[in-house]
């Protein structure tokens, strides 16, 4: 299969000709997984036949043994006709679930399903849990389609630091290629999951000896072994005779070090084994990529890099096996005492982090590829370099359905710096905000985002929008909350303007405080050229509007009762909101107020 990139003309999918794909797709690999399976199980019985049957002639009439050879030679193509057929059944049964999981995404399904990354989530993080970028639910698992720890690990970093503009464009240019390219997508996605290795490996205690001695014992008992071993082996030769002695220290000296360093040891051996899966799932990843032609610079630049390193990882395959197959103190041993092996070693391992770097970047464009691709309405946002600006047509949150996602126009039209939304209970005020964070950060990594336009300058995004008070740390709510407006305030730099979404501003304290509190901490934000939207329950907050000079307006959601059941369009209005719906909200729950 070789796979020439598109331009940059929109693809033209719907949601429905996805859907319709996808399910063809499933079923036609559920097929192919039906008729190898069926395949194996008819080789499985077969080869059980030829076996019982050399069992029989064995035992019950050893006199007709030139009938077991080709009976036993007979058992080499069954057991090699089985092994294909259930290669063939893995990889069928593989690709049909990429399908599944897609379908769910586009069905809105996919919750709990894929990959969480749990792992990246950071309560000190500038926005990384107020937006539910990790975790059940999250934008990570609506989007991460990779498979190795490298792929993983580079999307959440993409997710988690926003890129310069040079970069994102690059993104984006790769990106709207590989969204034309299902078959690599799904080739990349699906390499063999026996080959897939999900736990860390970390690379530096696979390839340094000194980790494994790095006890005083064990440096010196690995350098006394070296010793006397080389001692006996010389008297051996010069002496003749005595061999029985070089033996016996390399004997008791390999003992006493394992005892030392045992631990150590069977960690390596856990790490050696996924890293050979890891080198494996990436050999099969970098010959997928040599079938891309006519690839965009950045794609470009990665199959060189892959592609031109895989001699790297015959190194240090080659390596692993020599640890699994012989005796690791020995080779660990050479590699710290021979410094020069041990130097080309470490080269050959450097070379092989940047192949595996790239082979993870390619993963995570793909994730974002297939997003792209399972959602064609959404688009990729002008990035301009001239700044600050920010606006925003049809936005909505990429984590609900396209059928529930209501949007809104979101724009800052100078000299405006600052939106104020007022708003009742469950109107909508935190999900805007949600909205217009998430897709800056889809829009920073290089990604569509879910709106009908969008041009924004890089920004530095901070949020405070979710907060928890803290019983160990002594910390109340409204420390809190104060604690991350001033972690948000601080992030402000001299090249990139900061985009700030404060829920609730300065909540936890009375009526009079927070006003002056509120109104101090805004204008000093929007005199600092900063960017952000605020919402507030407090419609004496909405009055700061009035003192900051034409630089921040007045927005609001509001609510209907009809037939006594409250009702929200959840649309985006100018203004301050003119009444509340708290004490209905009570009354819905059954409070008598």
């Amino acid at each position: 299969m070789n796979v020439t990139l598109a331009g940059d003309e929109p693809s033209g999918n719907t949601i429905d000709t996805v859907r319709s794909e996808y399910a063809s797709r499933r079923d036609r690999y559920a097929l192919v997984a039906e008729r190898y399976g069926r395949g194996a199980t008819f080789v499985s019985r077969a080869k059980r036949v030829v076996t019982y049957s050399i069992i029989g002639y064995t035992v019950f009439d050893p006199t007709v043994g030139f009938i077991l050879v080709p009976l036993g030679l007979g058992l080499i193509p069954v057991t090699l006709m089985q092994s294909w057929c259930i290669r063939r059944w893995r990889r069928a049964a593989v690709r049909g679930e990429y399908y599944i999981a897609g379908l769910r995404r586009l069905d809105d399904q996919w919750q709990g399903h894929g990959v969480r990354g749990g792992r990246y989530a950071d309560a000190s993080h500038a926005y990384a849990c107020d937006l539910d970028l990790f975790g059940r639910g999250s934008l990570f698992e609506l989007l991460c389609t990779a498979k190795s720890r490298s792929g993983q690990d580079r999307l959440a970093a993409w997710l988690l630091s926003p890129a310069d503009r040079q970069t994102i464009l690059k993104r984006q240019q790769a990106i709207r290629e590989l969204r034309e390219c299902s078959e690599f997508r799904e080739a990349i996605a699906t390499v063999p999951s026996e080959r897939r290795h999900r736990a860390s490996v970390s690379i530096p205690v696979l390839v340094d000896a000194d980790w494994v001695f790095d006890s005083a014992r064990g440096k010196v008992l690995s350098s006394l072994w070296i010793v006397f071993l080389v001692a006996a082996l010389v008297g051996a030769v010069v002496f003749g005779g005595g061999w029985w002695i070089a033996v016996a220290v390399a004997v008791v000296g390999e003992v006493a070090l394992y005892h030392t360093v045992r631990l150590r040891l069977q960690a390596l051996g856990q790490s050696i084994h996924g890293l050979k899966r890891t080198l494996s799932a990436s050999v099969s990843m970098i010959r997928t990529m040599r079938r891309i032609h006519d690839s965009t610079p950045m794609l470009s630049e990665l199959q060189r890099q892959a592609s031109g390193d895989s001699e790297s990882i015959r190194v240090v395959r080659r390596l692993l096996n020599a640890l699994v197959l012989n005796e690791p103190t020995v080779l660990l041993m050479l590699l710290q005492l021979f410094p020069p092996l041990q130097r080309l070693h470490r080269r050959q391992v450097e070379r092989l982090r940047d192949t595996l770097d790239a082979v993870g970047r390619v993963e995570a464009l793909c994730s974002l590829a297939t997003y792209a691709y399972e959602h064609p309405h959404d688009v990729f946002p002008n990035v301009e370099e001239e700044g600050p600006i920010f606006r925003t047509e049809g936005i909505g949150h990429p984590l609900l359905s396209e059928s529930r996602c209501v949007r809104n126009d979101v724009t800052f039209e100078p000299p405006v710096r600052l939106l104020i939304i007022s708003g009742s209970n469950m109107s909508g005020k935190t999900t805007l905000m949600r909205s217009v964070g998430v897709n800056v950060v889809l829009a920073l990594a290089g990604a569509p985002v879910r709106a009908r336009s969008m041009t924004l300058s890089p920004f530095v995004l901070g949020t405070a929008i979710r907060f928890a008070d803290s019983l160990q740390e002594g910390a109340s709510h409204f420390a809190t909350v104060v604690q991350r407006m001033k972690q948000v305030i601080d992030m402000q730099q001299d090249d990139r303007p900061l985009l700030y979404l404060f829920d609730e501003i300065l909540q936890g304290t009375n009526s009079q405080d927070r006003r002056v509190g509120a109104e101090a901490v805004l204008r000093r934000l929007v005199e600092a050229n900063a960017f952000g939207i605020v919402s507030t329950h407090d419609l004496s907050l909405t009055e700061i509007v009035n003192d900051l000079d034409g630089r921040a307006i007045n927005l609001h959601f509001e609510d209907k009762v009809i037939d006594g059941q409250m009702t929200f369009d959840y649309q985006l209005r100018p203004g301050v909101v003119q009444k509340s719906n708290a004490l209905d909200v009570m009354r819905s729950f059954g409070l008598d107020v």
